[in-house]
């Protein structure tokens, strides 16, 4: 038997992989590369699963990613009882809240800042140097209003960074709050995909099953007991998606099984004034988004050749969103409390079937 396990697994182009045994590869993404073979006397079995944090990266959230690649022309054939099993999970472990993921995201900003402004400060300097040539009469106020603006770039940048870090010594920043106000956002989201590409080939003497599954899970509370105002918002992407692609080929004794599935938890709950405190007026305000997709695709010109084909998305999905406002506090008169609770809950599953199937 062939057992291989890396953070990323990848079978150049060109390359034969052949035991009389089962072969196994698990890895957060497996890549099969164009024209490599994989071939197993055995079964056959490739599991990608990837499990982490959602972060800001190059100002765009990007959470765990698994995913199994079979590259145009590439082949795998398994003599093996289970026959062929391509398997991707991608699991969503902690949601970054949005005041890290600001900070992370101003903090690249703060990487390109300098370089921008060096960029846009030359310039101003070989304009002032072209307009130089012009008349007097005419250059001297377009220069003097090139170096003011060179100079304002300079001082842009300083006043930036002391908005988004405060000033040296003092805490204060873009993301305090006023007292009284509490205020919460996580984001999270999966991505789990299993593509055969452009003349790949599955061959099983047994069964071929492709599955892909995402798991998102985030949780927000928002609690301001001595609070007047709390603002929380949620939301939760899981992606799961098992495509073949023109020209692709599966062909199997037994049964080919392609499924594609997320499982979504959202759970929120936002308080403000819980009655103890002196405060008169608690207001709530929440938001909740899901947005899940399964896709279970096989495009016009592939081929599917089995006894027999199943076909599933699914999209699971579990929320609990409560939002409470009190607005009496310890006084003699009665106070204002108001909630305000909106949920926009997606969920698209899409199986297609397009290609030649005969079973």
């Amino acid at each position: 038997d062939l057992v291989v396990t890396a953070d990323d697994v990848v079978v150049e182009p060109g390359v034969a992989i052949a035991t009389s045994g089962a072969i196994s590869m698990t890895g957060r993404t497996i890549d099969v590369g164009r024209r490599a073979v994989i071939e197993g006397g055995g079964d056959v079995t490739l599991t990608a699963v990837a499990s982490g944090d959602t972060v800001w990266d190059r100002f765009r959230l990007v959470g765990p990613e698994a995913s199994i690649q079979l590259g145009h022309a590439a082949r795998i054939e398994s003599s093996g009882p289970a026959g062929v099993t391509l398997s991707s999970t991608a699991t969503m472990e902690n949601p970054t809240n949005s005041t890290a993921g600001l900070e992370d995201a101003l903090d690249e900003l703060l990487l390109l800042l300098p370089a921008a402004i060096d960029i846009l400060q030359a310039l101003t300097l070989l304009v002032s140097e072209v307009v130089g040539m012009l008349p007097a009469d005419i250059a001297t106020p377009v220069q003097d209003g090139l170096t003011e603006i060179s100079d304002g770039l300079g001082s842009a940048e300083a006043e930036f960074k002391e908005a988004i870090q405060g000033e040296d010594g003092d805490e204060d920043n873009i993301f305090d709050l006023p007292d009284g106000v509490e205020a919460a956002a996580e984001f999270g989201r999966a991505d789990a995909r299993v593509d055969v590409d452009n003349g790949a080939s599955i061959v099983s003497a047994s069964d071929a099953s492709l599955s892909a599954t995402a798991n998102s899970t985030v949780i927000v509370t928002t609690e301001a007991a001595d609070g007047y105002l709390g603002i929380s918002y949620a939301a939760s992407e899981p992606t799961a998606q098992v495509r073949v692609f023109t020209g692709a080929v599966i062909q199997a004794a037994g049964t080919v099984t392609l499924s594609s599935d997320t499982n979504t938890v959202l759970t929120m709950r936002t308080e403000v004034n819980d009655g103890t405190s002196e405060e008169t007026l608690g207001i709530t305000t929440s938001f909740a988004q899901t947005d899940a997709a399964a896709n279970t695709t096989v495009a016009v010109g592939s081929s599917i050749t089995a006894a027999d084909l199943e076909m599933s998305a699914t999209n699971q999905r579990n929320v609990q969103h409560v939002a409470i406002a009190g607005g009496f506090g310890n006084s003699d008169d009665a106070g204002v409390g108001a909630t305000l609770a909106v949920g926009q809950y997606v969920a698209n599953a899409l199986v297609k079937l397009a290609g030649h199937v005969d079973v």
